[in-house]
């Protein structure tokens, strides 16, 4: 009798082994789901962030160069300064690469702007489903639990 007893609970615990196993796997996937969208989230947040930074930096080196320019525009005596005028024409050509590579990255950070809007509100959609859905399993496998302890 005692046997049968023994292999009455190693058969319920083998049952409620499989169930507890899949709510268990269940509870780790989704919750590595949430921090795999709460990283890619931080990680364009960090790249818009020095994408900002790069269009703060490339902004001031423009002004560093119109107000050169300006300067070098003032100074100009005529056009029998050679020198200046390559200066002048040098500078003038740095200016446009650096107007250009400003125009680019504003609409880089733009663009990661949009993208850290769009995943945060995944995130936060992907988080209140979770957290429901979480709450759910962790009833089921205190129920089975509980079960198995009664029973």
């Amino acid at each position: 009798m005692a046997e049968q007893d023994r292999a009455h609970n190693n058969t319920a615990a083998d049952q409620l082994a499989e169930p507890l196993e899949q709510i268990q796997q269940q509870l780790t996937a989704g919750s590595a789901r949430v921090a795999q969208l709460r990283a890619q989230w931080q990680a364009t947040l960090r790249e818009a962030k020095l994408a900002r930074a790069a269009t703060s930096d490339t902004s001031w080196d423009l002004a560093d160069v119109e107000q050169r320019l300006r300067e070098l525009a003032d100074q100009r005596e005529g056009p029998d300064d050679l020198l200046m005028e390559r200066e002048i024409a040098r500078l003038a050509g740095q200016r446009v690469q650096l107007e250009e590579r400003v125009l680019a990255q504003l609409l880089l950070v733009d663009e990661l702007n949009a993208r850290v809007q769009i995943e945060e509100q995944a995130l936060a959609s992907a988080e209140a489903d979770w957290a429901l859905r979480e709450k759910v399993l962790i009833t089921e496998r205190d129920q089975l639990e509980e079960g198995h302890r009664t029973s």
